[in-house]
């Protein structure tokens, strides 16, 4: 699954009534081109995304009737009192002496409710968002550095772990805690997207647990296997030596239970003899200390 266009689709099928200001001005600022002809100023929204256009078509009729919209495939056309549309969408701002100029941070005026900045976040999620599910890192790249610093601050006002950095003259402001994409996803609406996520989440999580494990009991068995080894050595040395009847008899059982087995745990063992565990380990550090006395006596390594 592509969890970057799901997000999407599903992004578009989230109610906009009441917030289609803030939803437009988002992806309007995302995604937009501006461009002037004989019939006036356009405004271009470009993605790739199929259901985008179908969304802002909605949202304009519903806020601005008198903007005539044509959709061309990947391209979405405003057209009509642009200029007006620009300046409700909080996009373009006036100055001090009149001079019409592109506004660089969030628009305040239709971003003052929870619900107005969670649509604005989906609106520019849907102009310039993309997510990674393989590397788990959620974007949304912008061309302004003061507007990707503004973006960030709302982002992070939800509690997520938020980073911005440069990329071809464009700005990414970026999301890459596993949790904080899901918190994400689920703040604009991508609630289903979301839920796919945090199920393949636990399932990557009981994955490498269960791997976690594996490796460890294999780890357990081999130094098992590594301690038996070297243990049976030991005994095998005393019984070329002196014989393992001269053990004594607890030192014999052990001894005789480690040649049968050299993969036999502590546990095991003990289990069999009915000792503890200790005891064991005691046991077999008597025949190591006789099995190096043995060798330091004939010269051997």
């Amino acid at each position: 699954m592509n969890y970057s266009v799901e997000a999407k689709r599903q992004l578009c099928d989230v109610p906009t009534e009441g917030y289609e200001l803030p939803l437009l001005s988002a992806i309007v600022h995302t995604c937009a081109l501006l461009s002037r002809d004989s019939s006036g100023l356009k405004i271009k929204l470009i993605s790739a995304n199929r259901y985008l256009g179908g969304t802002v078509e909605k949202s304009v009729k519903k806020i601005a009737p008198e903007i005539s919209v044509e959709k061309r495939g990947r391209e979405t056309v405003l057209s009509g009192n642009t200029l007006e549309f620009l300046c409700r969408l909080g996009i373009m701002d006036v100055s001090k002496d009149g001079t019409l100029m592109l506004a660089n941070e969030l628009p305040k005026a239709i971003t003052k409710k929870d619900e107005d900045k969670r649509a604005y976040l989906r609106g520019a999620f849907l102009g310039g968002g993309s997510l990674s599910v393989s590397a788990w890192h959620l974007e949304i790249g912008v061309t302004n550095a003061a507007y990707a610093r503004s973006l960030r601050t709302l982002v992070s006002d939800y509690g997520l772990n938020t980073h911005i950095f440069e990329r071809k003259g464009k700005y990414i402001v970026y999301l890459k805690k596993r949790e904080d994409i899901c918190d994400f996803l689920a703040l604009i609406g991508a609630t289903k997207v979301m839920l796919d996520l945090t199920q393949k989440l636990a399932e990557n999580k009981t994955r490498r647990d269960s791997f976690a494990r594996t490796n460890l009991e294999l780890s357990n068995m081999q130094r098992t296997i590594d301690v038996g080894v070297v243990q049976a050595e030991n005994i095998r040395l005393i019984e070329s030596c002196m014989g393992l009847s001269k053990l004594g008899d607890k030192l014999y059982e052990v001894a005789k239970l480690r040649l049968a087995d050299e993969s036999l745990s502590y546990d095991d063992i003990a289990a069999r003899l009915s000792i503890s565990k200790g005891s064991v380990r005691y046991r077999f550090s008597k025949i190591a200390e006789l099995a190096e006395t043995l060798r330091k006596k004939d010269g051997l390594k």
